[in-house]
């Protein structure tokens, strides 16, 4: 499992490397505001991402308590996708040490990851 810093861009352009994922997951570093979350399937198969909530219930202001979904995306062969974490909702998704978890059903090199901090 490695763990991602996400990159914060300027004004006059930032590189935003992507990195290889790990088999066992990744975790990215949170530290405050929004984050956006990008994946290029390099493989030969279709590759599911999750990003599964570290609190599983949560309140909604009318409505009373709700269940907090595993946010998950699948990427065709060759593809790229994304997830946009928004500050106000991204506090179900952060563990005990700051960071959010992500799985695979097949990280490895073929599969990046960056993280974004907008």
């Amino acid at each position: 499992m490695s763990t991602i810093t996400p990159k914060s861009l300027t004004i006059a352009g930032s590189a935003a490397d992507f990195a290889a994922t790990a088999v066992a997951g990744d975790e990215i570093s949170y530290s405050g505001g929004d984050l956006l979350i990008e994946f290029r399937n390099g493989h030969t198969g279709s590759i599911t991402v999750n990003v599964a909530p570290t609190k599983t219930t949560g309140v909604v202001t009318g409505a009373g308590p709700v269940t907090i979904p595993t946010r998950s995306l699948a990427l065709p062969a060759g593809s790229d996708g994304a997830f946009l974490l928004k500050s106000d909702q991204i506090g179900a998704y952060v563990n005990a040490n700051n960071r959010i978890p992500i799985t695979y059903t097949g990280g490895n090199v073929a599969m990046l990851v960056r993280a974004i901090r907008l």
